[in-house]
């Protein structure tokens, strides 16, 4: 009896032993609390830097609505039927279209691809934040500070200049083009040709 009892706790013993040691993994079974959020995780997933958001129902770097830069014209005729050539502007090279659904804001092709949207006053279509023609510049420098470059404006004195926030660096930006009063007077979505001044150049 005495040498089972004693082999019996031998076994007990052997067998607590190939055990492992048990791991502190921060989270404490008791009260279901998670272990701390790692400081570096938390930092990867922080929110990115602001730039022109590419919103469907403001003029963004890629556009305007269902209208997106690259298109060619029968892929944005088919996306907006009411879409129409200006006119005076038959030429395949680079030309203007309109629609009533979107009244003043004007659609450049260049090399028969949607290349900018513009919008000028009376439009009621706007950019990020809510910036629309005819608000004063310190609207576009509030919502985006520094990241705005400014240019002087080719054809009128200052306060008049050009505040551009890209992108992708010449690429894909919107451009506020700022008047003698200090307010937007049209704002350009789209490729590099945002910095055309005299319509197709």
């Amino acid at each position: 009896m005495t040498l089972r009892f004693l082999v019996a706790t031998a076994a007990v013993l052997a067998l607590a032993a190939c055990q492992p040691a048990a791991t502190n993994t921060g989270y404490n079974i008791n009260t279901a609390e998670p272990p701390p959020t790692n400081a570096v995780s938390a930092a990867n997933t922080a929110a990115p830097p602001e730039t022109p958001a590419a919103v469907a129902n403001a003029l963004n770097p890629e556009g305007y609505g269902p209208l997106h830069v690259g298109m060619t014209w029968e892929e944005a005729h088919t996306a907006m039927p009411s879409l129409t050539r200006q006119v005076e502007e038959q030429m395949e090279a680079c030309y203007t279209a309109s629609t009533p659904e979107l009244p003043n804001v004007y659609i450049m092709f260049e090399d028969r691809k949607l290349a900018r949207v513009s919008a000028r006053e009376g439009a009621s279509v706007t950019a990020a934040e809510g910036l629309r023609v005819g608000q004063p510049a310190a609207e576009v420098e509030r919502v985006y500070g520094a990241r705005a470059t400014s240019e002087p404006h080719h054809y009128e004195a200052a306060p008049a200049r050009y505040l551009t926030v890209w992108a992708i660096p010449g690429q894909r930006g919107v451009r506020f083009e700022i008047g003698e009063n200090g307010n937007i007077e049209a704002i350009h979505a789209g490729g590099p040709q945002i910095e055309y001044v005299e319509g197709c150049a």
